[in-house]
């Protein structure tokens, strides 16, 4: 694993700590004042955060999902 992704995934481990179920929308919010701001390397980074929230909020996988 990247550095990066284990960036991205620590930070979405941090909001789902620290927000829970509401973990994605704060996380929302922030790459929006990115986006708006003109920051697209942040913004997009962002997008990952949340994308990494969703799934390791997941409660449920595919079954053929491979889990590590």
């Amino acid at each position: 694993m990247k550095t990066y992704e284990r960036a991205i995934i620590d930070v979405a481990k941090l909001y789902l700590r620290d927000y829970g179920d509401t973990a994605v929308n704060y996380a929302d919010e922030r790459a929006r004042t990115l986006g708006a701001a003109g920051d697209l390397r942040g913004h997009a980074s962002w997008v990952l955060v949340i994308e990494a929230i969703k799934v390791l909020s997941r409660t449920e996988w595919p079954p053929d999902a491979t889990l590590h």
